[in-house]
């Protein structure tokens, strides 16, 4: 399975993870993936991706001469619309029934996790910054408006019946602005 890649075929996976570069099309999805990937996902993962690289390897598992990813399907299928030919993967030997329960566990884990309130709204500041010219679209995260409201401290005046935007004011100098109206 083992390829050496060119650099220019792996610029996109950060360095550390460069000697575990497999050829994509040696690995396959899950066909025993419980997980659903929707196309809203797809496209944010897609994003990400292409925003920072690959910052984390998919797992897998190897049938014969080819892996079938266990942990990263999103990721994989996400890479291979982006058209990489290359990305870090890393068998860990485990078997079937430790690679069912690590399935099980890892995506449920994920779903009983919560956010410290305070520590989010920063996170969401620190990487959206300025609301009226936002460093990252909030819909790329999927910061919902209010959410977004939520985070920054901002309070929502109410709207016209008719109005197609949403007027807000900033708590810290008074100023508005509208934003997209929730649709």
């Amino acid at each position: 399975m083992k390829k050496q890649p060119t650099p220019s075929q792996v610029r996109h996976i950060v360095a550390e993870l460069r000697p575990y570069a497999v050829p994509i099309g040696a690995l396959d999805l899950d066909p025993d993936n419980a997980r659903t990937h929707p196309k809203k996902q797809l496209a944010q993962v897609r994003k990400h991706l292409e925003r920072v690289g690959q910052l984390e390897p998919v797992l897998y598992q190897r049938k014969g001469k080819r892996g079938i990813v266990r942990v990263g399907n999103a990721r994989l299928v996400a890479a291979k619309e982006l058209g990489w030919k290359y990305i870090a993967a890393i068998d860990p030997k485990l078997t079937d029934d430790q690679w069912a329960y690590h399935s099980l566990l890892d995506n449920r884990a994920a779903e009983m996790g919560g956010w410290d309130a305070d520590r989010y709204a920063e996170l969401v500041q620190s990487v959206i910054g300025d609301i009226e010219n936002p460093k990252v679209d909030p819909a790329d995260l999927n910061i919902s408006e209010a959410e977004l409201r939520d985070a920054m401290g901002i309070t929502k005046k109410k709207p016209k019946a008719s109005a197609r935007h949403v007027v807000m004011t900033c708590p810290k100098c008074g100023k508005q602005f509208k934003l997209k109206g929730d649709e």
